[in-house]
C-alpha cells in the first residue's frame, strides 16, 4: 500500500512564505538576464498576489503555482 505525507513548509517548518520561495527560485535562473527578468516579474507581481490572496486563496494559489510552469528540475533542486 502506497502512502503519502503532506505538510505546510512555509510559515510552519521554516520562517518564510510562498512569495519568499518564489523569489528564491526567480533569482536562480540559468543566466544573469533570465534571473533579472524573472526576479523583476516576481516583484512586480506582488500587488497582484496580495489582491488575489485577499479575494480568494484558491485564485491566489492558481496564479502563484502557475509561476513554476516551465521551471527546469535543476533550478528547483
Amino acid at each position: 500500500m502506497a502512502g503519502a505525507a503532506f505538510y505546510d513548509l512555509e510559515g510552519t517548518l521554516v520562517s518564510t512564505n510562498l512569495v519568499h520561495t518564489l523569489s528564491f527560485y526567480a533569482r536562480r535562473q540559468q543566466g544573469l538576464m533570465a534571473s533579472l527578468t524573472k526576479t523583476a516579474t516576481t516583484y512586480l507581481s506582488l500587488p497582484v498576489f496580495a489582491a488575489t490572496d485577499q479575494y480568494s486563496r484558491k485564485v491566489f494559489n492558481d496564479l502563484y503555482f502557475k509561476r513554476y510552469k516551465g521551471q527546469s528540475e535543476d533550478r528547483l533542486r
